[in-house]
């Protein structure tokens, strides 16, 4: 029976919880049969080193149930990751500023210097000011994973390089939702 290594596929069911101070669990996301999460391991964009370590050498029918720490899964946060941006930023040619998507908490996508795609959360609003975090949202959180291999076999050409966004997905950020690539760290082209 194969076991997961560099250029294998593999797919995965599993549960994705935070994990608070008081061991209190909350459910984050669940990839399920119907639609499992689907990786060539090894080359997969943007997989956790954590979740990749703790899944290296499992096989077919394994199940997996660990927990890692937040500079096992999605890091600490990050202060410099917090950033105030003018208002000016988010008006239109008018001047006037965009009060419907701008909000507390609402996430806004938005394009680095560099041309790369992010999300950030909007933290407060002052009258010059929008202050954004730009940290993965499960950034400081212990991260518990419970679930199963259900596939593990030889990559085919195709698999090994993907078209478009990613290479499919963010095996191992929680979400296969995250506005594209932005929660992997990934471009889409």
């Amino acid at each position: 029976m194969e076991e997961i290594k560099f250029g294998q596929y593999v797919e995965l069911v599993y549960k994705v919880f935070t994990v608070d101070g008081n061991n209190q669990e909350e459910l984050m996301h669940e990839f399920k049969e119907q639609a499992p999460d689907r990786f060539v391991y090894g080359i997969e964009q943007g997989m956790i080193e954590g979740f990749a370590n703790r899944i290296r050498g499992l096989k077919k029918g394994d199940k997996f149930d660990f927990v890692l720490a937040p500079a096992e899964a999605f890091g600490e946060i990050n202060p410099e990751m917090i950033m105030s941006l003018e208002k000016s930023i988010f008006s239109d040619p008018d001047g006037k500023f965009d009060d419907e998507n701008v909000k507390v908490n609402s996430v806004i996508p938005m394009m680095t210097q560099d041309g790369h795609r992010v999300q950030g959360v909007v933290v407060n609003i002052t009258d010059t000011q929008v202050m954004m975090d730009f940290n993965h949202p499960l950034a400081g959180e212990s991260v518990h994973y419970i679930g199963e291999v259900i596939e593990v076999r030889e990559s085919t050409a195709e698999e090994r390089n993907p078209s478009g966004c990613c290479g499919g997905g963010c095996s191992g950020c929680g979400s296969s939702d995250q506005g594209g690539c932005s929660g992997c760290g990934g471009g889409c082209k």
